[in-house]
């Protein structure tokens, strides 16, 4: 006869539950960190990151750095007075392996959740965020070692400075 505690577990075909919204739970965002080299660079909440490109290793929780810092010269990258600019891409191919033709509206649905996320803690700490509606796809993707056509950035977000208010 069963006892409490086989009562306490979930039988083995329970489904688990998501910690958010996602496009069948791949992984489908990526989140790389654009820190500038002059100006207010790496300022966000008090903490310093040296200015570079960086990718988020989610299997590490860590940042790694990916390449050099956006030049002084590449506003549209990182404006003046950002301190660190953070660019949501969505992996439109590993989603197109199970939703096909449907992969691109999951992964932007993924960047949006993966956005409010960001929204949330960056409110919890104090720091400042602004969400950017425009954007030059051609250069952030040179800037991030991407191909447009396979991994779109689908959100971009300036934190910290005197500029992300």
């Amino acid at each position: 006869e069963p006892g409490a505690a086989d009562a306490a577990q979930p039988p083995l075909s329970a489904k688990l539950r998501r910690w958010t919204a996602a496009g069948g739970n791949i992984g489908s965002v990526t989140a790389y960190v654009l820190v500038p080299a002059s100006g207010e660079a790496g300022e966000v909440g008090g903490e310093q990151l040296a200015p570079g490109t960086y990718v988020y290793i989610e299997r590490d929780h860590a940042l790694a750095l990916i390449g050099p810092a956006p030049s002084a010269s590449e506003t549209d990258v990182v404006p003046d007075g950002v301190g660190a600019r953070i660019v949501l891409t969505g992996n439109v191919d590993k989603v197109a392996r199970k939703y096909f033709s449907f992969a691109l509206r999951i992964a932007v649905q993924d960047c949006g959740c993966s956005f409010e996320v960001i929204r949330l803690v960056a409110d919890a700490l104090g720091v400042p965020l602004r969400a950017r509606a425009r954007w030059d796809e051609q250069r952030i993707a040179r800037a991030l070692g991407t191909d447009p056509a396979r991994e779109p950035a689908c959100i971009v977000v300036d934190l910290g400075g005197s500029r992300a208010h």
